[in-house]
Formats: C-alpha cells, structure tokens, sequence
C-alpha cells in the first residue's frame, strides 16, 4: 500500500480527533526504536506509540497496557521524559 501524503493527512486527522488536548503522563521506551507516551483525557486515555524501525515505521493510538522494553532508561527516553511529562497536545502538524 503507498503512503504518500494524503495518507498522512488521514493519520493526521484521526490523531488529531483522539489525542488534542491530552495531558502527557508518562513516556515508555517499548522497543530501542519505539517510544510511547501515555496520554490522559477528560473522555480518554491511551497511549500514542511512535516507532522509528526501519522495517515498522508507525504511529498509532491503543489503550492497551505496553511493557516497558528496558530496564534502564536511554540518554533520549530521559530528555523526552524532561521535557513531554506533564505537557499537553495542543496540535498535530504535517510537514
């Protein structure tokens, strides 16, 4: 399947419905390339996984449970976690 850009602006779009104005709670390192931030919502709660794998490039939203998927947390998990921990989604862009 292509993904071209009115691909994205469909992500986009349906990120922006679930996810603007979410307060960032938490940031998780699920995988060495994937990062997830749990979200929170007068009406929702999730979390917005992004991965940076080459061969598994994505973002979504699930309100599943995720697993940490390291003990000790990298150099950049603890910058995001500075920075994104207690912050709110006040827009989605598409470059």
């Amino acid at each position: 399947m292509p993904f071209d850009v009115f691909t994205m602006a469909a992500v986009r779009d349906e990120l922006d419905a679930v996810v603007l104005g979410a307060r960032v709670d938490k940031v998780i390192q699920t995988s060495e390339l994937a990062v997830a931030l749990k979200l929170w919502r007068r009406e929702w709660s999730g979390h917005l996984v992004m991965s940076a794998a080459a061969s598994h490039a994505r973002v979504y939203v699930t309100e599943g449970k995720l697993a940490k998927g390291f003990e000790t947390p990298s150099p950049f998990l603890m910058l995001l976690r500075k920075y994104c921990t207690g912050g709110r989604i006040e827009a989605i862009r598409q470059a």
